[in-house]
């Protein structure tokens, strides 16, 4: 699409992009899909990890002191773990495939 002026038709023109995933390889580009789709979600399962273990942590410290104070924390580690995915892990996961995307795409065999 944008070697052709932005035009839309471009971007659905399928002839040009099986050429071009044909000149790439279509092995390289299911590792490429399969990759990205297995390190977002080991980055999703680590972050949530991490937030189920402080989130145990912090309700076995507190439930001596009060059951609305562990059922506060669990609201405050779910908060933090979407403000984490929403502001970091997100836009660094689509920074990382855009480009990977890119790179994937210099690779073709320009006839």
């Amino acid at each position: 699409m944008i070697n052709n002026n932005g035009s839309l038709k471009a971007a659905f023109d399928f002839k040009e992009i099986i050429n071009i995933i044909k000149s790439i390889g279509f092995l390289k580009y299911v590792k490429f899909y399969l990759g990205c789709i297995i390190l977002g979600i080991g980055l999703i399962t680590t972050v949530f990890g991490f937030a189920m273990v402080i989130s145990f942590s912090i309700t076995f410290l507190l439930q001596f002191i009060s059951v609305f104070i562990v059922y506060l924390s669990g609201a405050l580690v779910s908060g933090v773990f979407f403000i984490m995915r929403a502001l970091l892990i997100i836009p660094l996961f689509i920074t990382f495939e855009s480009r990977a995307i890119a790179l994937i795409y210099n690779m073709r065999e320009i006839n």
